[in-house]
Order: structure tokens, then sequence, then C-alpha cells
């Protein structure tokens, strides 16, 4: 399952075309769903015609509703929530959660990873939706990003 999720991570932005080098999940949790739960929980009018449309998207019926809005609303907009993604080929939907996320590219003369905070900013879009930036760095050629929960940010006192 890790495999696919990678495959799926390095096709998934297709604006950055960089190599994944590494991409890591803390504490985190798959929750997957039918297309026809998609397509029930977002109020299309007719679910009986379903396909994806790449790994972000689904059309229920000529009406078209991204995964992770679908993840949003099903987890009532989990603070945890990292990413939503289709399995084509078993027809499901996963929606994950993390405490963390961490994702290293190969940023080796890519103008998108002259502000490491900016790029980082972008990924955030893709890996992490609802973690904070916690880190960003540029070192050799190779981006750093590391999202966390804004719940994991706090300190316990002792």
């Amino acid at each position: 399952m890790k495999l696919f999720i990678q495959f799926i991570l390095l096709f998934s932005f297709f604006n950055i075309q960089a190599k994944v080098y590494n991409h890591e999940i803390i504490e985190g949790r798959l929750q997957d769903f039918s297309y026809t739960d998609l397509c029930e929980t977002m109020k299309a009018k007719n679910s009986i015609l379903i396909s994806p449309i790449g790994l972000a998207e689904i059309e229920c019926f000529n009406q078209k509703f991204k995964v992770a809005d679908f993840c949003l609303k099903k987890l009532n907009t989990s603070a945890n929530f990292t990413r939503g993604f289709v399995n084509t080929t078993e027809k499901k939907i996963y929606c994950e959660t993390a405490k963390a996320v961490t994702v290293s590219l190969d940023c080796e003369g890519k103008s998108f990873c002259r502000n490491s905070k900016n790029a980082c900013e972008k990924l955030q879009q893709v890996y992490a939706i609802k973690l904070e930036v916690n880190h960003s760095s540029n070192v050799a050629g190779k981006l750093n990003c590391y999202f966390t929960s804004s719940e994991d940010l706090e300190i316990e006192s002792l």
C-alpha cells in the first residue's frame, strides 16, 4: 500500500515535476469510501454514472466533485486531514489523516524551490491540506517540508 501511495503522490502534483525523495506519514490513518458514498454525500442528483477524473476528482452524472472536499465533509473538517485520493484499481476513495507529514523533493535547478517556504506552502495543498508548515528548507538542491497538526504544536506542562 505504501508503494501505491508514493506512486499516486509522484503523479498528483504535475506543476512541480520533481522527484520525490521521501514522503512519510506520522501516525497516519486511511479511511476508505465507495464512489457512491461521495456522490450521495455531495448530493449529486443521480449517482448511476460515476467515473474518476484523475486522482483527485470524481464525476457523478456530469457533476464534478473534488475528493478533498468530500473528505473534509465526511471527516467533519478534521484538523489532521492531509489529503484525499482515488484508487481506480479498488474503485475506492481514500481520506488520509495524520499528525505529521514530511516531504523531500529534488529541487536541483528548479525555480519552484527558490523560496522554500512558498514551495512548501504549495506542496501543503497536495500532501497536508489541514496541517501547518512547521519547517521548510532547501539544502543542496533538496527541498524539505515538515507539516504538523496545530494540535501537536502545543507543549504539555510538566
